[in-house]
C-alpha cells in the first residue's frame, strides 16, 4: 500500500503545484548561516571527538537548522590544531 501510493506516477497538476509553490531562499540561507556559525562555535569539541561522533554531532545540528541533508565524513589525515 506504502509503495504504491508512494511511486504513483504524478499528474501535470501535481507536477504544477510544487513547481508553483516559492522557495523561501531567506530562510534557507538563514539556517545555513547558523548551522556554520554553530559548528564553528563548537570546533574546539569537535577536535576532541571520534569521527563517528563528530558526523552524529553535525547531524543532529542540521536536524535542528532544518536542513533536509545529512553530514558524511571520511578518514584522512589528522590535523593538529595547535
Amino acid at each position: 500500500m506504502f509503495f504504491k501510493k508512494f511511486w504513483r506516477k504524478k499528474s501535470n497538476s501535481d507536477i504544477q503545484s510544487v513547481q508553483d509553490k516559492p522557495i523561501a531562499q531567506d530562510k534557507i540561507s538563514l539556517a545555513i548561516q547558523t548551522f556554520w556559525t554553530q559548528v564553528k562555535a563548537s570546533e574546539q569539541t569537535f577536535n576532541t571527538l571520534e569521527p563517528i561522533s563528530i558526523m552524529e554531532n553535525l547531524n543532529n545540528l542540521l536536524i535542528d537548522n532544518q536542513l533536509n541533508v545529512i553530514a558524511e565524513l571520511t578518514r584522512g589525515d589528522k590535523k593538529i590544531i595547535k
